[in-house]
């Protein structure tokens, strides 16, 4: 057995306690004093070493483990003092070298006596003062591995600097401080020279990690000509000087750390080699969690690890299932996931070394990332420094200021986040030419929206019911790309006659051309208004793209659709959470149905596209092309034509068209209707009439108007006497009882009838008057005209009295 191995046996018989390696050393309890703390150290350095830091001497502890002494060498001598000061030059402790070749590190005791271990004070690096002086005037730093080094290179009027601990063994931790970074930082240059093997060159490498966001800039100079473990200062003992020292360092190759993989939006960060992403080291001290979590956030950003703020701190993903609750998403679609406790944890123990103070080893030791952290980050609403995420988008668009958003990845100016999902767009045209702009929505036309049908000669693509369909069409396709540099967009309604006339393909259409997928399905719930605004707060927090109101079996309307529709944002709370978040409405939403009525102030917020194929059997018809497969294949140049066209009216300076903005929807009127209009396109709003004529409100409201003006001109009367005017009855000449008064009759029994009793209710009839009172319709209003006996008195007011004749002559 070897002397360390005797040693070894008899400290673990005589003090029962197991001595534990530590690198090239072990840890042991001293057998001639009561240790409970193991304090003494064994190691071979030529011959063994047994050090007590409680300063039992050498010979007793050979006496005490019965252990016979190596024949002495002479006693170890002190060659060299190097002295620890911190920033205001008071010393704070001292790295001793001996002769054999050893060092310990020792620090004064309470009554001036030297201690060795590093002791308590500040964490310093070798002449501090010096090194901040020199920072202060821009002065390139030298860091070595030895204080020999620095003495030697300080001689010759140059900075340079190392830390007490010197470069770990392969095998262990690096010894670096955040507090030695700390101490670097804002230095102009800095000059790593690293000792010729390959512990030094690690500890570099951990140094210029640490140090290439604190610094000007980092260079690793490795100097020619060294022998195996020769320094800076065997390469002067050569003959080198310190001006091609200086030479070499003005070229030495500037730090570049290879760039964090970024994670993939659908898959989950692999876990990290040694040493690869944990390019950071985060210490836990007491009382210091703030700021702990301060650092957390700042190494997360500049990781980068792909977090942002939407309300709440979340990421870009694929979202992996079809459907969720009413929600039906296409696979594959890249939304908005919200970041939760245990993601964040995950996440912070792959990029961050953490330490925390072990107080059985006197020492930091790695520990994983306490769960105060992520909660710590996760409550920060409102006080992040992650970037914002405001959508997700899959295809080149335009910036609210009409420049082109073409690279992918976050753009800081608008907040969006744009996933190539792997294709390739081509240059779109700066400033294109009208022409080129018609050429543009012309190619639209040809190869999607007129499809030819090879089993029907007559019909063409989707069978537009007229020009302003056909607008509306493309109305939806441009609305969907460029959605997100808008602060609101009204809903396109693609409706028919009949069952299979294109309407579900159509809306998969704009969706195809806008993201790749087809368009998330979303069930409205209206019977149910809570569950219908959880909903809809589960999309806007995913950042779904395009939305479809698919096959409508009821009228579109409702209250929380017509909020959502003219909101920038919509607020709601979380499920399964007390809090509440507001999140963007950036979302092109779509609807289809039959013969779909669009009800109350629905009308005003709706783009209404007819489809009318004049088959009977629409279903059957057979296309050249199957638009599922052939646009996403297609998809760049589709993109490219669409945004040509917008580019070319945006560049012209926007001319302004002959009609009215669309009220609440001013910015998509100017940015996509009047695009339309001055590249020779019908007005996509051409057919709303359609919508109001069947507009329930509307239908029951202009009834009213008329029956009652019949009954009463502009007579003022109550409620009760127009339901007892239309009960009124008469004999005819075959003395059947008949309605005095028949169309005032039919429209009370129609649109006022109590369900329960079957008898017209005049209370129903007086709030629904109250609620519409002064709205126009066919050129007439209700207005109050004083009270009888405490009741309201009505009278018909005709606002225009040719409209008003001709809708009453059509009754």
């Amino acid at each position: 057995m070897s002397a360390l191995d005797d040693a070894l046996t008899a400290l673990e018989r005589v003090t029962g306690y197991r001595p534990v390696q530590s690198g090239d050393e072990y840890k042991a309890r001293c057998p001639c004093h009561d240790d409970h703390n193991p304090s003494l150290s064994v190691k071979m350095n030529g011959r063994l070493l047994l050090h007590c830091f409680a300063g039992c001497p050498y010979d007793h502890i050979i006496a005490a483990l019965n252990l016979t002494p190596e024949p002495s060498t002479g006693l170890r001598q002190i060659v060299a003092t190097y002295a620890y000061r911190d920033a205001a030059g008071v010393e704070v402790r001292q790295k001793i070298r001996y002769a054999p070749k050893d060092f310990r590190i020792r620090h004064r005791g309470p009554v001036g006596e030297w201690i060795y271990k590093a002791g308590p004070g500040p964490a310093v690096l070798y002449r501090l003062p010096e090194l901040r002086s020199a920072i202060a005037q821009g002065a390139t730093v030298f860091v070595v591995e030895g204080e020999k080094d620095c003495d030697r290179l300080a001689a010759g009027g140059l900075t340079a600097t190392t830390n007490i601990e010197g470069a770990a063994k392969p095998d262990q931790k690096a010894k670096w401080r955040r507090e030695y970074t700390a101490q670097l930082a804002g230095a102009a240059r800095v000059v790593l020279l690293p000792d010729h093997d390959e512990p030094g060159r690690a500890h570099m490498q951990t140094l210029a990690h640490a140090l290439r966001s604190q610094v000007g800039e980092v260079r690793m100079l490795e100097l020619p000509g060294l022998p195996a473990k020769g320094d800076v200062s065997d390469w002067l003992n050569q003959g080198h000087t310190l001006d091609e020292l200086q030479a070499l360092a003005a070229t030495a190759p500037l730090f570049t750390a290879p760039p964090a993989p970024v994670p993939r939006p659908d898959a989950t960060p692999p876990p990290p080699l040694p040493g690869e992403l944990r390019r950071e080291t985060i210490r836990v001290e007491v009382g210091y969690l703030p700021e702990a979590a301060d650092q957390a956030e700042a190494a997360l950003i500049r990781a980068p690890a792909g977090i942002y703020q939407r309300g709440s701190l979340c990421r870009v993903s694929r979202h992996p299932t079809a459907t969720v609750r009413g929600i039906t998403r296409p696979r594959g679609v890249v939304l908005i996931t919200a970041i939760d406790e245990v993601y964040l944890r995950d996440l912070l123990d792959r990029l961050v070394e953490w330490e925390h103070w072990n107080q059985r080893k006197k020492a930091y030791t790695r520990c994983n990332v306490p769960d105060s952290i992520a909660k710590t980050l996760l409550a920060r609403s409102g006080l992040w420094r992650f970037p914002v995420l405001t959508g997700v988008i899959s295809a080149p668009t335009l910036r609210p200021d009409g420049s082109l958003l073409a690279t992918p990845g976050h753009d800081p100016a608008t907040g969006l986040f744009f996933d190539t999902q792997g294709e390739t767009f081509p240059s779109i045209p700066d400033r294109p030419t009208r022409e080129q702009g018609r050429a543009a929505l012309d190619r639209l036309i040809e190869e999607v929206l007129a499809n030819p049908c090879t089993n029907a000669a007559t019909v063409a693509g989707f069978a537009f019911a007229s020009p302003t369909a056909r607008a509306a069409a493309l109305s939806a396709i441009l609305t969907a790309l460029v959605r997100p540099a808008l602060p609101k967009a009204p809903l396109h309604l693609f409706r028919a006659c009949r069952a299979g006339s294109g309407k579900s393909l159509l809306a998969d259409t704009v969706a195809l051309i806008a993201t790749g997928k087809p368009a998330t399905v979303f069930d409205l719930a209206e019977d149910d208004p809570a569950e219908q605004e959880k909903r809809l707060l589960a999309v806007f927090l995913a950042g779904d793209s395009v939305i479809n109101l698919d096959n409508l079996e009821g009228p579109l309307g409702g209250k929380s659709l017509a909020k959502m529709l003219t909101a920038e944002t919509f607020t709601g709370r979380v499920l399964g959470q007390s809090r509440t978040v507001t999140v963007p409405t950036a979302a092109t939403w779509l609807a289809t149905g039959n013969n779909t009525i669009v009800k109350e102030d629905i009308t005003r917020r709706v783009v209404l596209c007819e489809l009318d194929p004049q088959l009977e059997a629409p279903e059957k018809r057979e296309y050249d092309r199957n638009l599922a497969d052939w646009i996403p294949a297609h998809r760049p140049a589709l993109v490219a034509a669409a945004l040509t066209a917008l580019r070319a009216y945006i560049v012209a300076g926007q001319p302004k068209q002959p009609h009215p903005v669309m009220g609440s929807f001013e910015e998509w009127s100017r940015r996509v209707r009047d695009a339309l209009t001055w590249l020779g396109e019908a007005d996509p709003l051409g057919d709303t009439d359609k919508m109001e004529d069947t507009d329930p409100i509307r239908m029951k409201l202009r009834a009213l108007l008329l029956a009652w003006h019949g009954a009463f001109t502009s007579i003022p009367s109550t409620c009760a006497e127009a339901v007892a005017r239309a009960n009124e009855t008469q004999r005819d000449e075959t003395g059947t009882e008949a309605p005095t008064d028949p169309v005032l009759h039919e429209t009370l029994t129609e649109f006022f009838s109590d369900p329960k009793s079957g008898k017209i209710s005049s209370r129903y009839m007086g709030e629904f008057i109250a609620k519409y009172q002064r709205r126009i319709e066919c050129g007439a209003r209700f207005e109050v005209s004083g009270e009888r006996h405490k009741v309201k008195q009505w009278r018909v007011f005709i606002t225009d009295k040719t409209r008003f004749e001709t809708e009453k002559g059509g009754l």
